[in-house]
């Protein structure tokens, strides 16, 4: 999308909410006073991790809540931030693969049929498409990360947690509030949120948001920007309440983003195929590469839920019926390293072809419907009975590769020999093939479960248990084309299907100490259904097996006047871990079969005085491989370039588990001007971690720190911001890429500063 249409969709936005802005224009009194911030005041959280709304400290699980002006405050823009506002919440990717982790939980396995160990939820529905869950922030009310295996009430049965996004609802009051911001790199941010009733019945609201970035990572071939992107986003929300027990939100959404950043690699240490070929690396530089391919993240799409809300009377009926539909383009960079020139030879006889590049489309087809009815707040038990089903169907077509060795005059294709004593063909017969088709294929998703959860409530103490029974089927279809990327060999017609069937409880024992005051133990297990390897099938057709978890839980929580503590302890019990490497641009696909994980979560909120408040969080993590004695091994030989092998981890630190992670947030507000000035600092901290299973691609300890000074007018609706991200400008890695060229390293966003103005009514 070009600049001009993503500020076009805005300025449609613009248009839609004018009325809005009209009444907002008109009003004859003042707006009131804001009510108090994070910043003066510890106020209840409600959270809804068990279905219901409830106050935080009552609830039995390890969850932190975020409010969406605190997102804004700590400048977090999107998903993939939230690392910094969240302990124990570890955000990679593979590639522009959305892949978060939680406590050491998380998984490196991404394309057609595979599933996320953390489950991504908005609005209640869930989001499957790891390509798309890295999304901007324009609208949004709270997000809940849910710590440990969601194995009884949400959707879809995840291991190691769950991240819950709530939008902003209609309102039946007007509501206008406009952003829009610009900053280092060129870049361009607006948005749009308005909401008002339509009759006394109908209410509606409209969110629209855009961003364009020229981007700070610079191609030395060609001289340009590298991960130049841009985005817009929109979700559009009809609220019907016909009577006072009866509720339906119609909500549509639509999206398209252009962002080729996560593919934007340099060499890692300089450890390249292309190294071989005597072509230019950029190594270590986290500001420069150096790509004569085309690097790709085009993902775009849209989807329609509608939630309807009956109360009959004994108990409340909840449904959520939702269809989404995405398609995109990814193209990598598998040598992150230019292209060797035509006629280039190796410089070791032992490596003569290379894979330059995979690019490849694909669509995704999502239709899920979830049934709950539950009671709570009349009598002695609260409780939860649902049905859900979900079906995904996700399609590559084509899968590309493209390859460069001796396929010109005089080489392979010509029935020739390489030279007996240099065992290299003439400098004429290398070349690049271009993109060939090398495969397609589909990965099918089927999933249908019915739960119940129910808490006995005797005086002090509660006592929960709840279960969930699943059928997950796994599919894929497979057709290999013949081309030279796979040696010309063709298959159709491969397909396979298979059943997995799972029952997943827990069970929770709270005492109150005070009303404001509980200690919980529990129990709970959660799994992650088999998957095959889709793009790997012809090697490697059949499926993996689930991965399960069993985790053992306590907790004290409490909250004062001014003030609130949350702290944690918890042991997991994990086997059949899906882990996946990637070799010769596939995926191949095992389970690790056991590893053990325990540690420790506190999240400490103060009120100092009537203008400070601090926020603390911390978690510890000891997760270790206790069996895994045939982990995949890629290293880089100066002779051979990538070596694929294996090696015993049985012992070692899990991939993507920093021990130790911690984010302080300082908040100060005080009037200035007739108006507010408000101060924040949000820093967060990780000790080491790796990308790989032997712990030979290290990303180092290190800390963020993002700064934000605000001055908000006396009234209370214009507020005028100045946004630093990064501002120490540390290095750190975003990923580390093993693939059949070398390693691509990809680095964090450099230090940034953005100035922000808002109008809010």
């Amino acid at each position: 999308m070009s600049r001009k249409s993503s500020l076009a969709a805005l300025a449609l936005a613009g248009s839609a909410l004018a009325p809005l802005a009209a009444q907002a224009q008109a009003a004859s009194q003042p707006p009131a006073a804001p009510a108090p911030s994070a910043a003066t005041a510890v106020n209840e959280v409600v959270v809804t991790a068990q279905k219901r709304s409830e106050s935080l400290v009552n609830v039995p699980i390890a969850v932190t809540a975020v409010s969406g002006s605190n997102l804004q405050k700590s400048g977090v823009a999107d998903m993939g931030d939230l690392a910094h506002v969240v302990p124990g919440l570890h955000v990679d990717s593979s590639g522009a693969f959305f892949q978060p982790s939680i406590r050491g939980v998380g998984t490196a396995i991404a394309g057609a049929g595979a599933s996320a160990n953390i489950a991504t939820y908005v609005d209640g529905v869930y989001r499957p498409n790891a390509l798309s869950n890295d999304f901007e922030f324009i609208d949004i009310d709270s997000v809940q990360v849910l710590k440990g295996p969601q194995g009884t009430l949400f959707g879809r049965n995840s291991t190691g947690g769950a991240i819950v996004v709530t939008t902003k609802a209609p309102s039946f009051d007007p509501q206008l509030e406009a952003r829009a911001g610009y900053g280092s790199f060129n870049t361009f941010t607006a948005s749009v949120y308005g909401s008002d009733r339509i009759t006394d019945k109908l209410a509606a609201s409209l969110s629209i948001g855009g961003s364009r970035s020229d981007g700070w990572v610079k191609n030395i071939l060609t001289g340009k920007s590298a991960n130049q992107s841009q985005s817009v986003a929109g979700r559009l929300k009809l609220l019907y309440e016909p009577t006072d027990k009866t509720k339906f939100t119609l909500i549509f959404t639509g999206f398209r983003t252009d962002d080729p950043s996560l593919y934007a690699a340099s060499a890692y240490k300089g450890e390249s195929v292309a190294a071989l070929f005597g072509v230019p690396l950029s190594v270590g530089n986290p500001r420069q590469v150096s790509l004569s391919g085309p690097v790709a993240h085009v993902a775009q799409g849209y989807g329609v839920e509608l939630k309807s809300e009956v109360d009959l009377g004994f108990a409340t009926l909840t449904s959520y019926t939702a269809g989404n539909w995405d398609k995109g383009r990814e193209a990598t960079n598998e040598l992150a390293a230019a292209f060797p020139a035509d006629g280039s030879l190796p410089l070791s006889p032992a490596t003569q072809t290379a894979v330059e590049n995979a690019d490849w489309r694909y669509t995704e087809r999502t239709f899920s419907q979830e049934f709950d009815l539950s009671h709570s707040g009349g009598g002695p038990i609260d409780w939860v009975a649902g049905l859900f089903y979900y079906y995904d169907k996700t399609t590559y077509n084509p899968f590309n590769l493209g390859l460069y060795g001796p396929f010109g005059p005089g080489g392979v294709l010509t029935g020739a020999s390489p030279d007996p004593v240099t065992h290299l063909f003439p400098a004429g017969a290398y070349v690049s093939t271009g993109d060939q088709a090398l495969s397609g294929f589909s990965g099918l998703s089927y999933s249908g479960a019915v739960f119940a959860d129910a808490t006995y409530n005797l005086g002090n103490w509660h006592f929960t248990l709840g279960g969930r029974y699943s059928i997950d089927r796994a599919g894929a279809d497979f057709t290999s084309y013949p081309s030279i990327a796979n040696g010309f060999f063709g298959a159709t017609g491969l397909s396979a299907r298979k059943n997995f069937h799972a029952f997943t409880p827990r069970v929770i024992v709270r005492y109150s100490l005070t009303p404001n005051s509980n200690i919980y133990v529990s129990y709970s297990e959660g799994t992650k259904s088999g998957l095959y390897n889709t793009s790997g099938f012809l090697s490697q057709n059949t499926p993996l097996q689930p991965e399960k978890i069993k985790d053992v839980e306590g907790g004290y929580k409490v909250s004062g006047h001014g003030w609130r503590l949350e702290i944690s302890a918890f042991h997991y019990d994990y086997t059949n871990l899906q882990v996946a490497t990637y070799v010769g641009g596939l995926s191949f696909l095992q389970n690790a079969p056991s590893a053990e994980l325990y540690g420790a979560d506190v999240h400490w909120q103060q009120r100092l005085g009537d203008h400070f408040q601090v926020d603390v969080g911390a978690a510890y993590t000891h997760a270790r491989y206790t069996n895994f004695t045939n982990a995949a091994l890629q290293t880089f030989s100066p002779v051979f370039g990538v070596v694929n092998g294996t090696t015993d981890v049985s012992g070692g630190v899990m991939t993507r588990t920093p021990e130790f992670s911690a984010s302080v947030a300082l908040d100060y507000n005080t009037d200035l001007l007739g108006g507010t000035l408000a101060l924040n600092a949000t820093g967060s901290y990780q000790t080491q971690s790796s990308f790989d299973f032997a712990n030979t691609l290290k990303d180092d300890a290190h800390g963020l720190l993002n700064l934000r000074a605000a001055w908000t007018d006396p009234s209370h609706r214009w507020t005028f911001a100045v946004i630093g991200r990064n501002v120490t400008n540390k290095v750190y890695l975003v990923q580390v890429l093993p693939n059949a060229g070398g390693f691509g390293a990809v680095y964090g966003e450099p230090a940034n500063v953005t100035l922000q103005v808002q109008y809010k009514y």
